[in-house]
């Protein structure tokens, strides 16, 4: 009998260890603005060799958050964040992004809180690796909310930047 209570005792302390670790654990990604947006840009990075949790968005985007992307020609098309992860899942398998990379990378970001809403000004370029073609340079909005207590991604809109349309310099002032 009294193995059996030692052993319950060690089996709850296990238990016990085990959740406060998981709390420990929490998401940096979930704890500001800022990390809602380098989750995403993580998300959409491709390293090499490297397997991606493509359900991961799930965690980081609100249930109805979506991005209302640039679509060459065709212009804005809105997508939520599964239809984010499939298309970008579809590129790397179609593409072999899988071999070479494409790195989606932060240049600037400027951040404006309020209560419980945020808005992110991010600019960015992107690219394949060792490919000849320039890099995508562009600005995203993202909008946040926080929930539960952590931060929710609920919208992201994206422009490209050219020598015709800056972007324009009061946004990181």
């Amino acid at each position: 009998m009294k193995n059996i209570s030692r052993l319950s005792a060690f089996l709850f302390f296990i238990l016990a260890l085990n959740t406060i670790q998981a709390q420990d654990e929490k998401p940096k990604d979930y704890q500001t603005p800022e990390s809602i947006v380098q989750a995403i840009f993580d998300f959409c990075t491709v390293v090499p060799g490297k397997t991606k949790e493509w359900d991961y968005i799930s965690n980081i985007v609100l249930d109805k958050g979506i991005f209302i992307v640039r679509a060459g020609s065709v212009g804005y098309i809105p997508i939520d964040g599964k239809e984010l992860a499939k298309i970008l899942k579809s590129d790397v398998e179609k593409y072999g992004l899988d071999k070479s990379g494409y790195d989606d990378r932060i240049l600037k970001v400027k951040t404006v809180e309020f209560g419980s809403i945020a808005t992110c000004f991010v600019h960015f370029e992107s690219r394949v690796p060792g490919s000849s073609r320039p890099p995508k340079i562009g600005l995203n909005m993202f909008s946040m909310v926080k929930k539960d207590g952590r931060w929710w991604l609920v919208s992201v809109v994206e422009e490209v930047v050219n020598k015709d349309r800056p972007i324009p310099e009061s946004i990181f002032k």
